[in-house]
């Protein structure tokens, strides 16, 4: 797993909290919308590269969706409640594997948990 840059450490612009206040969902990377889930890292591994590292595991957000709690901590940096918010993440429903309904869940959380950005 690449380390990478933590997210804090990146311009305001940059960082995907806020440019999905910005400018929508579909502005980020499938791995920043899940670092907006997983809200923090390890030590010197960003929650983006964790992301990254679940996309390359798993390949699609689809596989994503249907791995199980144990298969999702097998990454590192994902314990039993960082699978659990990502599982919660995949539950509002609707076609499966097209990656919309997740990224509108990732959406609605965000609006939620980020009204300071606004």
């Amino acid at each position: 797993m690449s380390h990478g840059i933590r997210i804090k450490d990146l311009p305001k612009s940059e960082r995907p909290r806020e440019r999905l206040v910005e400018k929508g969902a579909d502005a980020l990377k499938n791995s920043e919308l899940i670092a907006i889930i997983l809200r923090t890292g390890l030590q010197g591994v960003s929650a983006i590269a964790i992301g990254e590292e679940l996309l390359q595991r798993f390949g699609t957000l689809t596989a994503l969706e249907r791995a199980s709690l144990e298969q999702l901590q097998k990454t590192k940096g994902i314990g039993r409640d960082k699978a659990i918010a990502l599982k919660s993440a995949f539950y509002p429903g609707a076609p499966h594997g097209s990656g919309v309904a997740w990224r509108s869940a990732v959406a609605r959380h965000s609006r939620r948990h980020c009204r300071s950005f606004a």
